[in-house]
Protein backbone atom coordinates (compact mmCIF):
# COMPACT_ATOMS: atom_id res chain seq x y z
CA UNK A 1 0.00 0.00 0.00
CA UNK A 2 2.69 2.53 1.02
CA UNK A 3 5.07 1.53 -1.79
CA UNK A 4 2.91 3.47 -4.26
CA UNK A 5 2.85 6.65 -2.16
CA UNK A 6 5.27 9.56 -2.40
CA UNK A 7 7.44 10.54 0.54
CA UNK A 8 5.40 13.70 0.93
CA UNK A 9 2.12 11.74 1.10
CA UNK A 10 3.58 9.31 3.63
CA UNK A 11 4.87 12.11 5.81
CA UNK A 12 1.49 13.85 5.67
CA UNK A 13 -0.16 10.66 6.94
CA UNK A 14 2.39 10.57 9.75
CA UNK A 15 1.60 14.18 10.64
CA UNK A 16 -2.05 13.17 10.84
CA UNK A 17 -1.16 10.61 13.51
CA UNK A 18 -0.44 7.39 11.61
CA UNK A 19 2.79 5.65 12.69
CA UNK A 20 3.27 3.09 9.89
CA UNK A 21 3.91 5.61 7.08
CA UNK A 22 6.82 7.10 9.03
CA UNK A 23 8.32 3.65 9.56
CA UNK A 24 8.10 3.12 5.80
CA UNK A 25 9.84 6.45 5.11
CA UNK A 26 12.48 5.56 7.71
CA UNK A 27 13.25 2.26 5.99
CA UNK A 28 13.31 4.00 2.61
CA UNK A 29 15.78 6.70 3.66
CA UNK A 30 17.92 5.07 6.33
CA UNK A 31 20.36 3.35 3.90
CA UNK A 32 20.67 6.40 1.64
CA UNK A 33 21.28 8.77 4.55
CA UNK A 34 23.80 6.34 6.03
CA UNK A 35 25.86 6.39 2.81
CA UNK A 36 25.57 10.18 2.59
CA UNK A 37 26.76 10.74 6.18
CA UNK A 38 29.48 8.10 5.84
CA UNK A 39 30.81 9.97 2.81
CA UNK A 40 30.64 13.31 4.60
CA UNK A 41 32.42 11.97 7.70
CA UNK A 42 34.27 8.80 6.66
CA UNK A 43 36.38 8.69 9.83
CA UNK A 44 33.35 8.06 12.05
CA UNK A 45 32.75 4.50 13.19
CA UNK A 46 29.53 2.89 11.91
CA UNK A 47 27.76 3.14 15.28
CA UNK A 48 28.27 6.92 15.38
CA UNK A 49 26.96 7.24 11.83
CA UNK A 50 23.95 5.22 12.94
CA UNK A 51 23.50 7.64 15.84
CA UNK A 52 23.46 10.57 13.43
CA UNK A 53 20.80 8.85 11.33
CA UNK A 54 18.70 8.23 14.46
CA UNK A 55 19.11 11.87 15.50
CA UNK A 56 18.07 12.92 11.99
CA UNK A 57 14.80 11.02 12.20
CA UNK A 58 14.14 12.15 15.77
CA UNK A 59 14.58 15.75 14.60
CA UNK A 60 12.23 15.05 11.68
CA UNK A 61 9.60 13.80 14.13
CA UNK A 62 10.18 16.77 16.42
CA UNK A 63 9.96 19.26 13.54
CA UNK A 64 7.26 17.45 11.53
CA UNK A 65 5.04 20.51 11.52
CA UNK A 66 7.80 22.65 10.00
CA UNK A 67 7.90 20.50 6.86
CA UNK A 68 6.45 22.51 3.99
CA UNK A 69 4.32 20.58 1.52
CA UNK A 70 5.74 22.55 -1.40
CA UNK A 71 9.27 21.20 -0.75
CA UNK A 72 10.58 17.73 -1.53
CA UNK A 73 10.79 15.50 1.53
CA UNK A 74 14.21 14.25 0.40
CA UNK A 75 15.61 17.79 0.43
CA UNK A 76 14.27 18.37 3.92
CA UNK A 77 15.55 15.10 5.43
CA UNK A 78 18.99 15.40 3.79
CA UNK A 79 19.29 18.94 5.16
CA UNK A 80 18.58 17.65 8.65
CA UNK A 81 21.12 14.82 8.19
CA UNK A 82 23.73 17.28 6.91
CA UNK A 83 23.19 19.56 9.89
CA UNK A 84 23.39 16.67 12.34
CA UNK A 85 26.58 15.37 10.68
CA UNK A 86 28.25 18.76 10.89
CA UNK A 87 27.11 19.19 14.49
CA UNK A 88 28.91 15.93 15.25
CA UNK A 89 31.97 17.02 13.27
CA UNK A 90 32.16 20.34 15.13
CA UNK A 91 31.93 18.54 18.46
CA UNK A 92 34.55 15.92 17.63
CA UNK A 93 37.03 18.03 15.63
CA UNK A 94 38.85 14.83 14.76
CA UNK A 95 41.39 14.48 12.02
CA UNK A 96 40.47 12.19 9.17
CA UNK A 97 42.59 9.02 9.37
CA UNK A 98 43.51 6.85 6.44
CA UNK A 99 40.65 4.53 5.49
CA UNK A 100 40.87 1.11 7.13
CA UNK A 101 41.93 -1.85 5.04
CA UNK A 102 40.25 -5.18 5.69
CA UNK A 103 41.84 -8.61 5.58
CA UNK A 104 43.04 -9.98 2.25
CA UNK A 105 40.32 -11.23 -0.07
CA UNK A 106 40.27 -12.60 -3.60
CA UNK A 107 41.98 -10.42 -6.20
CA UNK A 108 38.74 -8.94 -7.59
CA UNK A 109 37.65 -7.76 -4.16
CA UNK A 110 41.05 -6.25 -3.47
CA UNK A 111 40.98 -4.32 -6.72
CA UNK A 112 37.42 -3.14 -6.05
CA UNK A 113 38.30 -2.12 -2.50
CA UNK A 114 41.41 -0.27 -3.67
CA UNK A 115 39.42 1.59 -6.31
CA UNK A 116 36.71 2.49 -3.78
CA UNK A 117 39.32 3.63 -1.26
CA UNK A 118 41.06 5.64 -3.97
CA UNK A 119 37.84 7.42 -4.92
CA UNK A 120 36.97 8.06 -1.26
CA UNK A 121 40.48 9.41 -0.62
CA UNK A 122 40.22 11.68 -3.64
CA UNK A 123 36.78 12.85 -2.50
CA UNK A 124 38.23 13.73 0.90
CA UNK A 125 40.91 15.83 -0.79
CA UNK A 126 38.31 17.91 -2.62
CA UNK A 127 37.48 21.24 -1.00
CA UNK A 128 34.36 20.94 1.18
CA UNK A 129 32.23 23.04 -1.18
CA UNK A 130 32.94 20.69 -4.07
CA UNK A 131 32.85 17.42 -2.12
CA UNK A 132 29.41 18.05 -0.73
CA UNK A 133 27.77 18.92 -4.05
CA UNK A 134 29.43 15.96 -5.79
CA UNK A 135 28.16 13.61 -3.06
CA UNK A 136 24.63 14.98 -3.31
CA UNK A 137 24.69 14.76 -7.10
CA UNK A 138 25.90 11.15 -6.82
CA UNK A 139 22.90 10.51 -4.56
CA UNK A 140 20.67 11.57 -7.44
CA UNK A 141 19.78 15.08 -6.32
CA UNK A 142 18.90 17.66 -8.96
CA UNK A 143 20.76 20.96 -9.01
CA UNK A 144 17.68 22.65 -7.60
CA UNK A 145 17.52 20.16 -4.71
CA UNK A 146 21.24 20.60 -4.02
CA UNK A 147 20.76 24.36 -3.90
CA UNK A 148 17.97 23.96 -1.35
CA UNK A 149 19.90 21.52 0.86
CA UNK A 150 22.98 23.75 0.92
CA UNK A 151 21.18 27.12 0.84
CA UNK A 152 23.03 28.28 -2.28
CA UNK A 153 21.77 29.56 -5.63
CA UNK A 154 21.07 26.86 -8.22
CA UNK A 155 23.67 28.34 -10.58
CA UNK A 156 26.31 28.01 -7.84
CA UNK A 157 25.32 24.35 -7.34
CA UNK A 158 25.75 23.66 -11.07
CA UNK A 159 29.14 25.38 -11.13
CA UNK A 160 30.39 23.59 -8.02
CA UNK A 161 29.33 20.17 -9.31
CA UNK A 162 31.03 20.82 -12.64
CA UNK A 163 34.22 22.12 -11.01
CA UNK A 164 34.21 19.39 -8.38
CA UNK A 165 33.92 16.61 -10.97
CA UNK A 166 36.59 18.25 -13.12
CA UNK A 167 38.93 18.51 -10.13
CA UNK A 168 38.19 14.90 -9.16
CA UNK A 169 39.05 13.71 -12.68
CA UNK A 170 42.29 15.72 -12.64
CA UNK A 171 43.21 14.31 -9.23
CA UNK A 172 42.48 10.78 -10.39
CA UNK A 173 44.56 11.30 -13.53
CA UNK A 174 47.48 12.71 -11.51
CA UNK A 175 47.12 9.98 -8.91
CA UNK A 176 47.56 7.32 -11.61
CA UNK A 177 50.99 8.57 -12.65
Amino acid sequence: MYEEMSDRELFELFREGHQEPFEFVYERYKPRLYVYVRNLLPYLPPDEIGDIIQETFLKAIEKANSFKKKHAFSTWIYTIARNKAFDRWRKSKRKIPDPPHGPETPEEKIIAMEERDNVLNLLQKLPDDYREVVLLRAEGFSYREISKVLFIPERVAITRVHRGLKKLKEMKKNDGR
